[in-house]
């Protein structure tokens, strides 16, 4: 769905996919056939100090996933880089994503829309610098990873806890 939207966007752009999947050989096979192959960069899996580059240099951060996000962490990371995000109204992104304010909440599958959006944003740098100002407040005020992660595994301990007392009582 990303290749198909990116494929309707006029102006110049590169576009970095990174990680591996399943659908990575029709991807890139699509983008030869949609004529943006050369726009399109197929990175495969990288650590996540090369991932950092790649979100520092960007201007906008994509989040095409169509099945219904539990919550769509890797949105929150791409905001967490002061990017402003472009995803598809799908399961928990609108928890979020806010449209308008911290990038742009598309309509499920609406490839035109999410097209339009992304090229706006290329576009339009003092709005992508303004939205993704307000994606790095928003993720460091209502969403700071390091708190996250403390508070699950709080959860996780607590859980095994209680496991631990029910098999032993």
């Amino acid at each position: 769905v990303l290749i198909e939207a990116l494929s309707r966007i006029s102006v110049p752009f590169e576009c970095a996919i990174i990680g591996d999947g399943n659908f990575k050989g029709y991807c890139q096979v699509l983008a030869q056939r949609l004529q943006i192959a050369d726009h399109i960069h197929f990175t495969g899996f990288l650590p996540q100090t090369e991932i950092r580059n790649y979100y520092r240099e960007a201007t906008v951060a994509v989040m095409s996933s169509i099945w219904p996000e539990p919550f769509g962490a890797s949105g929150l990371e791409g905001m967490r880089y002061g990017l402003p995000v472009v995803a598809f109204n799908a399961g928990g992104i609108k928890e979020w994503l806010i449209d308008g304010h911290n990038g742009f909440l598309i309509p499920w599958m609406d490839r035109g829309c999410f097209a339009t959006r992304v090229e706006q944003l290329l576009c339009d740098k003092p709005l992508a610098r303004q939205l993704g100002e307000n994606a790095w407040n928003l993720v460091h005020q209502a969403y700071d990873i390091p708190s996250y992660i403390d508070g699950l595994e709080n959860i996780l301990l607590e859980l095994q806890g209680e496991t631990h007392a029910k098999v032993h009582a």
